[in-house]
């Protein structure tokens, strides 16, 4: 044995091994960069990996058999040993290997910085812009005898925000805000007060057949005079051209900037397009049943006309909720359908910011980051910075990557756009209690709660921010209005450590463990409601125990990895810095061990 470690040593072969494993890893930081820039997948890198890992070992039988020396190439048996030249050789190959090395880092630097820059540029596109103007698309009146044309009315309030948020000199409340002040008693000019906005567009739709009429008025809120006005009536195929009227004359009045580039000036089929605005309709509640109706429905537009852009954007969407959320795809086949359907509403309209977001989505689901961030790129090159859904994304996309300083500022951003967005506000609450902004917290939970359409109550969130104000008693006061019995459970117990009661903090950790999994919450995951326990009591053991069994879903949503306050009690936890190195491997990216 000592003869053979002689001779690995005196034929140089562990240090011909470093220096092919630093070459190599200096080639995979390379194309890292150079890949992309080409337009080139993760193929191909999975492809150099693949032979990379193959080459090793032939590599390492190669410097056992052959002596590689300055000029030649001859069997080792047959060179007599010289000290001198074993020396050179030695010093050769450190410096390869420290060489190597110092490149190889100064690239993965570059690499990591160059992705992060990405989101701040996004993010000064964002935050700094002052608009020229404010408008706001109210829900426009149902007149159909039965009042059962809303998915139609709604689909031509979305349709026009679509063409108008192209503009970055105009602040654009997204149809998400606007559309809840449908049948509401409230005068425009307190609506726009709410908004903060100086303009809206109202009107009336009638659908008769295969014709509609559309009464349009652009109205200026600090006197209540209407300065446009216009009546469309025409058959259905032709609607897409009222948006762009519309868009062109808003523009025109408020003296903003549109795109001149549009592609969507195009008949589409009426059935098609209504069938369209029908699924966009149910999709707006997520649950099972009402996910499904609408796959069926745009599987149905889809098949009668295949080319309208946004239809392929639908089904992108509704692919995540079917696939994704219910299951009812493999992992795979979900990313497959999705990502299809996005690039195929990229090919007919390559102008879609809506597109090119979903595209964003799947890569990152895909584990392709680089890509991820380029499509994003482009949706905000299109005109995204001004567009509610894609600043929402933004910071969505900016928490997945542990920059939760921007996504922060981002939602704050987001707000502004979308002001009654509820599932911004719940994300919001969760970086309040990250940053210790606990009156803020509680503000942002209020309008959470206020705009929360669901019965569940709530109290178990409130309890948390006084128990991390160290307002105990309060909490505890609180958690007991809180009517689900697994998120009482769950709030209650870290209040009972807290307050010294052990035992019965840990009387309730079992009976986490007992409740049956279909009694469990939706969208919950116990084993990772149990690490946040146990990170919260400083019990790293089971914290990271518990954080193992829930990797799977910790991939699907880092985010909540990143942004619970208790895990800061396992930053200084070799085994932290692990589990992040686990999470990089997996999607390719070195994410931060410490939120940004």
């Amino acid at each position: 044995m000592s003869n053979f470690f002689q001779e690995l040593k005196r034929r140089h072969v562990v240090k011909a091994g470093l220096a092919y494993l630093v070459g190599a890893w200096l080639l995979v930081q390379v194309l890292s960069i150079v890949l992309p820039a080409f337009g080139l997948g993760q193929g191909w890198m999975k492809t150099t990996l693949v032979i990379l890992s193959i080459g090793f070992p032939i590599w390492l039988i190669l410097a056992w058999v052959y002596d590689f020396s300055w000029g030649s190439i001859e069997k080792t048996e047959d060179v007599p040993f010289d000290p001198e030249v074993s020396r050179k050789k030695n010093i050769g190959l450190n410096r390869f290997i420290i060489g190597g090395l110092a490149i190889a880092v100064i690239l993965l630097l570059v690499n990591t910085l160059r992705l992060s820059s990405k989101v701040d540029v996004m993010e000064e596109q964002l935050l700094p812009m002052e608009f020229a103007n404010s408008l706001a698309i109210l829900p426009f009146d149902d007149l159909s005898p039965k009042q059962d044309q809303r998915y139609f009315t709604d689909g031509l309030a979305r349709s026009i925000y679509d063409r108008l948020a192209r503009s970055k000199d105009l602040k654009l409340i997204s149809p998400t805000s606007s559309l809840q002040y449908r049948d509401k008693d409230v005068s425009i000019e307190v609506i726009a007060d709410e908004l903060g906005v100086r303009y809206v567009l109202e009107g009336s739709v009638l659908l008769f057949g295969d014709q509609y009429r559309a009464s349009i008025n652009l109205v200026d809120t600090r006197d209540g005079s209407t300065i446009w006005s216009k009546t469309f009536q025409d058959n259905l195929e032709n609607v897409l051209g009222t948006y762009d009227e519309v868009s062109a004359n808003v523009g025109s009045y408020l003296n903003i900037t549109l795109s001149s580039e549009d592609v969507r000036k195009r008949k589409v089929d009426p059935e098609a397009y209504l069938l369209y605005l029908k699924a966009e309709d149910t999709l707006l509640y997520f649950d099972r049943v009402s996910t499904l109706a609408a796959d069926s429905l745009i599987r149905r537009s889809i098949s009668i006309d295949p080319n309208y852009s946004e239809s392929q954007v639908s089904l992108s969407k509704m692919t995540l909720h079917k696939g994704l959320y219910l299951e009812y795809y493999s992992y795979e086949e979900s990313i497959k359908i999705g990502m299809n359907a996005a690039r195929e509403a990229i090919r007919l309209d390559s102008t879609s910011i809506e597109g090119h977001n979903w595209m964003s989505n799947w890569k990152w689901h895909d584990r392709d980051v680089e890509a991820s961030m380029r499509y994003l790129d482009k949706a905000y090159e299109l005109g995204g910075s001004n567009n509610a859904n894609t600043t929402e994304y933004t910071a969505f996309q900016a928490m997945r990557m542990n920059n939760l300083k921007k996504a922060y500022q981002l939602i704050k951003k987001a707000l502004e756009l979308d002001p009654l967005n509820r599932d911004m506000y719940m994300f919001k609450y969760w970086l309040d209690i990250y940053y210790s902004n606990y009156e803020e917290a509680l503000r942002t939970l209020n309008k959470f709660v206020e705009l929360d359409k669901a019965t569940e109550s709530h109290h178990d969130m409130e309890a948390m921010i006084y128990r991390y104000n160290g307002k105990l008693d309060k909490a505890l006061e609180i958690v007991e209005k809180e009517e689900n019995r697994y998120w009482h459970l769950n709030a209650k117990s870290p209040i009972l450590y807290d307050m010294g009661k052990i035992e019965d903090a840990n009387k309730l950790i079992n009976e986490i463990r007992e409740i049956p999994i279909d009694s469990v919450p939706d969208d919950t995951v116990p084993e990772f409601e149990l690490a946040v326990i146990y990170a919260h009591r400083g019990d790293n053991d089971k914290a990271f125990d518990y954080l193992n069994k829930s990797f799977g879903i910790n991939c699907l949503y880092p985010e909540w990895l990143f942004f619970q306050k208790d895990f800061k009690n396992l930053y200084g936890d070799p085994r932290w810095d692990a589990y992040i190195d686990r999470l990089s491997e997996e999607f390719n990216y070195d994410f931060p061990h410490r939120p940004e």
